[in-house]
């Protein structure tokens, strides 16, 4: 009880579930880094991503929100989100 008070990262199996569903959206060609935090039944979530090309900033915007809808449309307990596009870990 005390974990999820003070926050906690998930379970490995749903940590490694919310990798492979990042990982397979077209948007992203590979999370360099995930973060999680479960703070009692919400959870927050940080990536750190390399995107497959895009054509201007507002593509990639574009792209960074629908990847976010989709992973919170498919964890419901997701509350917030951080994302970064970068090239490097």
């Amino acid at each position: 009880m005390k974990d999820l008070l003070i926050g906690q990262g998930v379970e490995p199996k749903r940590r490694e579930e919310l990798m492979a569903f990042i990982n397979a959206r077209p948007e992203v060609d590979v999370v360099l880094n995930l973060l999680t935090l479960q703070m009692g039944p919400d959870v927050m979530v940080a990536v750190k991503a390399r995107m497959s090309p895009a054509p201007d900033q507002t593509t990639l915007i574009e792209a960074i929100n629908s990847v976010e809808r989709a992973m919170k449309a498919q964890f419901p307990d997701i509350r917030w989100s951080f994302f970064e596009p970068d090239i490097a870990d």
